[in-house]
């Protein structure tokens, strides 16, 4: 049966990169280092319900819906870009998964493709810079 595939698809986070905390811990770093740890785990809270959406979405309901307006903090795209950069960071430092080494040598003519909700520019350049995108022989698909 393996004969007739032609692709592989992947997520990224939990099956190429062990990178299922990096993005919880980031958004709570961030919001922490203004809000505390209170509204930090509200926000956490809010993205363990809510996946799958732009970051912009969490920082402006966090901003509309959680953080008390009479607390001034750092607008939507000034968290945006400091949440990206700690992604960044923990994508950088989590571990590649070992078992995909020996599935690429298994399937050197298999197509292998990537489906992520993260930022396809971000992801290309941390498996460029981790070099997996020749490695994995990748092509992006990013859904939002």
């Amino acid at each position: 049966m393996i004969n007739h595939i032609k692709s592989l698809i992947f997520d990224c986070d939990g099956v190429i990169l062990n990178s299922n905390k990096v993005k919880k811990a980031a958004y709570y770093k961030v919001i922490f280092s203004y809000y505390g740890d209170r509204l930090a785990n509200l926000l956490v809270e809010y993205l363990a319900k809510n996946t799958g959406k732009p970051r912009e979405h969490f920082f402006t309901h966090f901003l509309n819906n959680i953080a008390p307006s009479q607390i001034l903090g750092p607008g939507v795209e000034e968290l945006v870009l400091e949440v990206g950069e700690e992604i960044h960071k923990g994508l950088m430092e989590c571990e590649i998964s070992q078992s995909l080494f020996e599935l690429r040598e298994n399937t050197p003519d298999l197509k292998w493709l990537v489906v992520s909700g993260g930022v396809e520019s971000e992801l290309r350049d941390i498996f460029t810079k981790r070099s997996l995108l020749v490695f994995l022989m990748l092509g992006f698909i990013e859904v939002q």
